[in-house]
């Protein structure tokens, strides 16, 4: 399955006693021009896999499921247990929905502007 979410999102599952970190593998767009190494995200914003996961058990008591992390600004979510739940955690965020709105009922050459503007920030995550 995949998302489309900005690179500094991360979506961690908590099955059992063990955390699983879901790795982007393929970038979107991007803007910069300069390598991004999404498998070592966190390391850009002066994390670990551990103290993400520290984290994600403090707001839900490391109950199995789905939980996402918003690794620029350190705040986390948890989704559910379905994985559609995560999909619901990021429309709630607004991640999402703004592609969604900006296909409607644009033409091609707008649409196409439109999208450059808001795809610099996006990785397609295969899981």
């Amino acid at each position: 399955m995949k998302l489309v979410t900005p690179y500094y999102y991360k979506v961690y599952e908590r099955d059992g006693t063990r955390w699983f970190a879901r790795d982007a593998s393929k970038v979107f767009y991007n803007s910069t021009n300069e390598p991004l190494n999404l498998r070592n995200v966190e390391q850009q914003f002066g994390l670990t896999d551990e103290a993400v996961v520290i984290e994600l058990f403090r707001i839900n008591g490391g109950n199995s499921g789905f939980y996402l992390a918003n690794l620029r600004d350190r705040k986390y979510y948890y989704c559910g247990l379905d994985w559609k739940d995560v999909k619901t955690t990021l429309h709630s965020l607004g991640i999402g929905k703004a592609i969604c709105l900006i296909l409607s009922g644009v033409s091609g050459a707008t649409l196409a502007c439109r999208l450059c503007l808001f795809s610099f920030f996006l990785a397609i995550l295969y899981y």
